[in-house]
């Protein structure tokens, strides 16, 4: 996983994978790239200087994407490790959480959705 202290440089920006590369358990990258490109046009029209635009959204982007880097944090272990003992884990858990209607409001709490 990768974590930028900003997400531009002079004139050039960086949205999706290339600025937030996350573990691709949570299926989001598409959806994280859709909201750059739509966060950036707003904060392009909302302000008239190109670096207090770039600023504004890297500051918005950042108090959305850290939740999700969170949940990567966590995750990514849970899905890519060559542990047996993990892969027992995760599998009796996500087996849980499908039937389960608190793991499925958890999750949603867990992302901010």
């Amino acid at each position: 996983m990768v974590e930028l202290s900003s997400y531009s440089s002079g004139r050039a920006v960086l949205i999706g994978d290339a600025a937030h590369s996350m573990s691709p358990q949570l299926g989001i990258g598409a959806q994280m790239a859709l909201e750059d490109a739509e966060v950036l046009a707003r904060a392009l029209c909302e302000h008239h200087d190109l670096a207090a635009a770039l600023r504004a959204y890297t500051r918005i982007r950042e108090e959305r994407l850290s939740r999700y880097q969170q949940a990567s944090r966590w995750l990514t272990p849970l899905f890519q490790s060559d542990s047996r003992l993990l892969a027992m884990i995760r599998d009796r858990l996500l087996a849980n959480a499908t039937q389960v209607n608190a793991m499925k409001n958890f999750g949603r709490k867990l992302l901010g959705l």
